[in-house]
């Protein structure tokens, strides 16, 4: 159904002057510039009405009418555009703007202004916010040319919360210590602290030597096990100088914002073949205790059969793998019902397989439910997800299946494969990263263009995905502290970002603004 909005002047937001209405505790991401611009005329002039500079504009060279145009590769949710005017002549004008999705008008606004002065700010606020892929503005009166100084189409993004050029970060987590610390991961070799939205100077471990971070290689993974504030004990995931997996503990020095370096007990190493789909990410589970390791298939675009090691029962890659490391066992325990304790020919520490390259799994502390996200080939990008009781062996799919399409040129078959919950496509981006659940939904983004979503189960068997924002640049992981509330990593610009406020005691909490 078409929605039609008609907006007179007096419902419209304007300010005089060249500056965005101001709105306290939101952070506005103009995306604009994310698409292409197409004009009623002076194509050359196009730009300038996109560039974010107001002493540039874009005129027709003409009276109206007149429009400009912007179209997005995908959907964006948009929640207000602001128009900033260029008349060298005050007087009456009227505007239409045209909000569009798959082809199809969503809305109309229209708003008629008796003086229209150069550099006068018209904000208008979409409520509830739109997804939207094309905005047209169509000028139908005007006492001069028609021009504008600056048009911003803008989305709802959250706020960096610390802005101190991390480097290449790629997971953060919280110790459940009680100490409020966010403890982030650099790719590179390094895990830093957070303490009160400021970094601690001093990494509190460094083992850059030990790894290799070429490609998807790196320090991949931290969790602290429930233990941990009375053993100061923890375990990562990162790559050697080999380029093959190791997952180690670490102990904590007597300076609580220290680890030891020469701690390091290796627990577990396996074999990689590239330096893509390394996996990484290490979970302890809420209600068993036991440590969760998502495992990359290795990298590899033979497809032939020898290759598809997410389907090798007696390989460790493209599996999630369930291992008991606090039994005090050496090197660790197998835990008695993992699914394949006593199934010849697979490996032990297999909980469920069929995955390409896990990144950023998360437990929904409050069930015990497994989300686990997976990056796509060629077409999906799909959310994977474990009932708290399921007793393991899920196989979800791949090499064979990839989201909901067979891969092309992969012959075989998966019996009782398990579908993904949630899906996207091309359109959404390039590549799934999670990593957090916040009250019963995962959140999720994606690296290529920082878009977030939420997920979450309707009814029996019906599970939504909610867009709710986009930071605009690559995204690494979602994370959580202590508290609840949940960030994303910002890969390239090394900021992390707020998206969601923990709820408050006795009640729920929306998205933060």
């Amino acid at each position: 159904m078409v929605a039609v909005c008609m907006v007179s002047c007096n419902s419209v937001e304007s300010t005089a002057g060249a500056q965005a209405v101001a709105v306290p505790e939101v952070h506005w991401l103009n995306v604009s510039r994310e698409g292409s611009i197409e004009v009623s005329a002076t194509e050359g002039l196009r730009h300038f009405a996109f560039d974010g500079d107001i002493d540039t504009w874009w005129s027709a060279d003409d009276f109206a009418p007149q429009w400009l145009e912007i179209s997005f590769g995908g959907l964006q949710l948009v929640e207000k555009i602001e128009l900033i005017v260029s008349q060298v002549r005050p007087g009456p004008a009227k505007h239409k703007i045209r909000l569009e999705r798959a082809g199809q008008v969503v809305a109309w606004h229209r708003f008629d202004v008796d003086l229209a002065v150069d550099g006068k700010v018209f904000s208008l606020r979409l409520d509830p916010a739109l997804q939207i892929d094309k905005v047209r503005i169509l000028t139908t009166r005007h006492e001069g040319w028609v021009a504008w100084r600056e048009v911003r189409i803008l989305s709802r993004s959250a706020k960096p919360v610390l802005a101190t050029y991390l480097s290449n970060p790629i997971y953060l987590t919280h110790a459940g210590d009680g100490s409020g610390r966010l403890f982030v991961i650099e790719k590179e070799g390094r895990i830093r602290i957070v303490r009160d939205n400021v970094l601690v100077e001093t990494p509190f471990l460094d083992i850059s030597g030990r790894v290799s971070a070429v490609h998807e290689r790196g320090l991949l993974g931290v969790a602290f096990p429930p233990s941990y504030a009375t053993r100061g004990r923890f375990y990562v995931n990162y790559t050697d100088t080999n380029g093959d997996t190791v997952i180690s503990r670490f102990g904590t020095s007597v300076n609580p914002e220290m680890a030891d370096p020469g701690s390091e007990e290796v627990i577990l190493t396996f074999k990689q073949n590239n330096a893509g789909h390394n996996g990484g990410t290490l979970k302890f589970g809420p209600r068993d205790g036991y440590l969760y390791v998502a495992s990359g298939d290795g990298g590899t675009t033979d497809m032939s059969e020898g290759f598809r090691y997410s389907q090798q029962p007696g390989s460790l890659l493209g599996k999630i793998l369930r291992i008991d490391v606090e039994s005090g066992e050496d090197p660790y325990a197998i835990p008695p019902d993992n699914p394949y304790v006593s199934t010849p020919g697979y490996a032990p520490e297999i909980w469920a397989l069929g995955l390409r390259n896990p990144w950023g799994i998360g437990f929904d502390e409050e069930t015990g439910a497994l989300f686990i996200p997976d990056p796509g080939w060629e077409t999906s990008e799909e959310i994977n997800f474990q009932p708290a009781a399921s007793p393991g062996g899920e196989n979800y799919g791949w090499p064979y299946w990839e989201g909901h399409f067979r891969t092309e040129g992969v012959e075989g078959i998966v019996k009782e494969a398990v579908w993904p919950v949630g899906v996207y496509g091309r359109e959404g981006g390039c590549a799934i990263v999670g990593g957090a659940v916040h009250q019963g939904a995962f959140i999720y983004s994606d690296f290529c263009t920082g878009k977030v979503w939420s997920l979450r189960r309707q009814g029996e068997g019906g599970w939504e995905s909610i867009y709710l924002l986009s930071i605009g640049r690559p995204v690494s992981s979602i994370g959580a502290d202590e508290a609840g509330n949940v960030y994303a990593t910002g890969f390239a610009d090394g900021n992390i970002y707020l998206l969601l406020s923990a709820p408050p005691p006795g009640g729920l909490q929306g998205k933060q603004e």
